[in-house]
């Protein structure tokens, strides 16, 4: 089965890669795919200051499914047939959770099991230089509460810091995974460049 999990922080082009991974052979080929944005992986939990426990028990819904799934293919008479395996995209995972806890240890039990899948990790970055830039360019697109809740963060300096600190955390979580991973600096090249980078990545 092919599982992608796409992380990065904040208008690292999360969104916009999975959206051309939709337009390549790869997606269009796949009969049963799923996509799950970062709504259900990562930020149902924005009004709450969620647990360890309950950033490891959400997750881990996602992976039973994700099994169950695995299971059903393998089983089936069709699992040598490549062009039939389901297809997953993950927006967020926990790589996101780690870095905001900077512990991946609790998620090592959910790594192993998307490890046994053949799960890829993709990690999208901002140079440092151009954090904040990208990170500020969100407010004129997003909702008045982003803007509130970026401005929480106080100055510009502040949000720079903040960010800067997850992606750091982010970079190092990644570097522990053991998961096959490679990592892009964001919009280094066109999107649609990089999603069929990828799609050939995922193809094996």
């Amino acid at each position: 089965m092919t599982i992608l999990l796409v992380e990065g922080v904040v208008a690292t082009g999360k969104t916009t890669i999975l959206e051309e991974l939709q337009r390549t052979d790869l997606w269009r080929e796949r009969p049963t795919k799923i996509l799950l944005s970062e709504h259900y992986t990562e930020r149902v939990l924005e009004l709450t200051t969620p647990t360890v426990a309950a950033r490891v028990e959400l997750l881990t819904q996602h992976v039973d499914m994700a099994e169950d799934l695995h299971r059903l293919w393998s089983g089936s008479r069709f699992s040598h047939e490549r062009n039939l395996e389901p297809l997953i995209f993950f927006e967020r995972f926990h790589l996101t959770h780690a870095a905001q806890i900077a512990d991946l240890a609790p998620f090592i039990r959910l790594e192993e099991r998307l490890l046994a899948m053949g799960a890829l990790l993709l990690f999208l970055h901002h140079p440092p230089c151009r954090l904040l830039e990208r990170i500020k360019a969100t407010e004129r697109v997003r909702s008045g509460q982003w803007k509130l809740w970026l401005r929480s963060l106080g100055s510009d300096e502040g949000i720079a810091h903040y960010f800067l600190s997850l992606q750091e955390n982010s970079a190092s979580i990644f570097a522990q995974s053991r998961l096959k991973k490679f990592a892009l600096e964001a919009h280094s090249i066109p999107p649609t460049a990089m999603a069929e980078k990828v799609s050939q990545l995922l193809r094996g």
